[in-house]
């Protein structure tokens, strides 16, 4: 399978459907959570650039809201398949 490695929440965030919080003060030293922190910035950016979903200047019309929908449901379910625990046949 082909697994495509994609952070669920910097797609949403790109979507306008999340919004960042601040940055943790606990956190802000450690390295990996600060490249982190700064994608979710960049993707915010960018969708409120964009006007997408929170950064709209008016309600979007149903069909955009349905097709945003659906597709963060699929951004998640990718992200839940990948982790989908499969068991073993059982050895008799």
């Amino acid at each position: 399978m082909n697994f495509q490695k994609k952070n669920v929440g910097v797609q949403l965030v790109s979507l306008g459907m999340a919004m960042v919080t601040p940055i943790r003060l606990d956190l802000q030293n450690d390295v990996l959570y600060k490249q982190y922190y700064q994608g979710l910035l960049e993707a915010e950016d960018k969708a409120e650039k964009k006007r997408l979903g929170v950064w709209a200047d008016s309600p979007p019309p149903p069909s955009i809201v349905l097709r945003t929908a659906q597709k963060t449901i699929e951004i998640i379910q990718k992200g839940i398949n990948r982790f989908r625990f499969v068991p073993s046949k059982s050895v008799q």
